[in-house]
């Protein structure tokens, strides 16, 4: 559960991580801006509408899961360092934007997130190399409109149907895109026999 005074844990200022579980709602989590060197926060269950009051520009991985009423993650430009960005089980979300601002921004991970709807900036992630999408409600063939970086190697997309996972992994191997890290570095190993 969530500990009685999680203010104090803005007195750490060496922490590196934390991994907030089960934070209620009217739990503020402004003292994770006291954290100079904080680069790696999850929440994880919970309730939380968004991440407003969090504007640690030190974050470099953020992974949001499961957490009841999560709606908006539009605060992005505050996080300039960003590399990594995990989102997992919110019903809630339902539109990504991203700004031109995340110049460091390598990895988005999106799974079940079935109210997503719209996912805007793909194309100014200058520096974006691994793109996961699992079950959101954007058709491959909608997603596929966007203009992806040249940067971007890895690229996977999946519904909850088999058969049409199959032809998505197949026509996104056609362009160039491997589906995992451990398929780039064996076509990588391939390559340097």
């Amino acid at each position: 559960g969530q500990p009685r005074n999680p203010e104090v844990i803005g007195n750490i200022s060496s922490l590196k991580k934390v991994d907030l579980w089960r934070f209620k709602r009217n739990c503020s989590l402004g003292f994770l801006n006291n954290l100079p060197v904080l680069n790696d926060m999850s929440l994880v269950l919970g309730g939380r509408d968004n991440l407003f009051e969090v504007e640690n520009g030190s974050l470099k991985k953020i992974s949001i899961n499961q957490t009841r009423g999560f709606n908006s993650i539009s605060n992005l430009k505050n996080y300039r360092a960003l590399e990594e960005l995990d989102l997992t089980d919110l019903a809630q979300l339902n539109c990504l934007d991203f700004p031109k601002t995340l110049i460091h921004f390598k990895e988005l991970g999106v799974f079940n997130c079935k109210h997503l709807s719209q996912i805007n900036g793909i194309e100014d992630l200058s520096s974006i190399e691994r793109i996961t999408i699992d079950r959101i409600n954007i058709g491959f063939e909608e997603f596929m409109k966007n203009k992806f970086p040249k940067t971007l190697k890895i690229l996977a997309f999946y519904t909850d149907k088999v058969r049409k996972d199959q032809e998505i992994y197949y026509h996104l191997k056609k362009l160039g895109y491997y589906q995992s890290i451990v398929e780039l570095e064996d076509s990588l190993n391939y390559r340097s026999i």
